[in-house]
């Protein structure tokens, strides 16, 4: 018995020596553990502020869509920059006053694109260039005010024997190119207009290439600023005449998505008291004659 009373001291020892370790181990892991925790939650914290930086900075942004209609806008052959009239417009008189950074699309969009777009209603963007009508409104904001009211016309050969358009019969026997899904002024809107559609970005310019190769008799555009700049452009001012069609001018607008509401509210704040069709046949001089609007 009284060899056994050390060995159990002993082991009393041991036990109590390795209980205390234990303990400590413990307790440095109960210290060590708020301090990770500390650092993973402070990175967190740093995360979440970036994506809050970068939510503002989208917040100040809109896309905007766009097709090929010179003067209005365009790809400069050139420079391959995208310019024209409108362009200059947003980027100069409008953008800076909205406080909005303005992300163009890098390629145009045709008219039936944006309208699926539109009513897609997935993201905030704005059409620079469009005209009104009821089923454009019901899937998008309109802007309140017109920034250019257009003259409605159809371009011809020269050779062609019509030289004024007085009546919708003065031009029911005619093949006539347009785009898909794009606004028909009221005279067009008769049955009986033969429309030949094409569904391209720069569709003025290929109806007019289809002009030149007899593919098509004429071609319609609710606007005639692009006749004029695209004649140019295509060195065609002596093989196409343009006829202007007896009838209201056509209205343009910037058109927002639903989704880009509260970009549509601060672009028709800014532009309250702006003279803007004024603002905008002066960005268009730069581009055409505009007396021969």
């Amino acid at each position: 018995m009284k060899r056994f009373f050390p060995l159990a001291i002993v082991l009393v020892i041991i036990f109590v020596l390795t209980g205390c370790k234990s303990v400590e181990s413990s307790g440095g892991d109960n210290g060590t553990q708020p301090v990770e925790s500390t650092a993973k939650d402070q990175n967190n914290e740093k995360e979440v502020q970036k994506d809050l930086v970068k939510n503002e900075t989208a917040e100040n942004e809109l896309q905007v869509s766009w097709f090929e209609n010179p003067p209005h806008i365009f790809i400069d052959k050139q420079s391959g920059e995208l310019t024209g009239a409108v362009y200059d417009l947003l980027e100069q008189k409008i953008a800076p006053k909205m406080n909005v950074k303005l992300v163009w699309d890098k390629e145009g969009t045709s008219i039936p694109r944006q309208t699926a777009n539109f009513e897609a209603n997935t993201k905030p963007f704005a059409s620079a260039l469009l005209t009104k009508n009821p089923e454009r409104e019901s899937v998008s904001i309109c802007s309140e005010k017109i920034f250019f009211d257009s003259q409605t016309a159809i371009a011809v050969k020269k050779d062609n024997p019509l030289n004024e358009i007085k009546k919708i019969d003065d031009i029911l026997d005619l093949k006539i190119g347009y785009a898909e899904k794009s606004f028909v002024s009221e005279f067009m809107k008769d049955p009986r207009v033969q429309f030949d559609l094409v569904s391209t970005s720069n569709y003025h310019e290929t109806n007019l290439k289809r002009l030149m190769s007899d593919r098509i008799d004429a071609v319609y555009a609710p606007d005639k600023a692009a006749f004029l700049e695209l004649m140019k452009q295509m060195d065609l001012e002596d093989d196409i005449k343009i006829l202007d069609i007896p009838e209201s001018k056509a209205g343009f607008y910037v058109v927002f998505s639903k989704a880009a509401n509260e970009f549509a509210e601060k672009y028709n704040e800014v532009v309250k008291d702006m003279d803007l069709e004024k603002e905008y046949l002066d960005m268009l001089a730069k581009y055409i004659d505009t007396s021969k609007l």
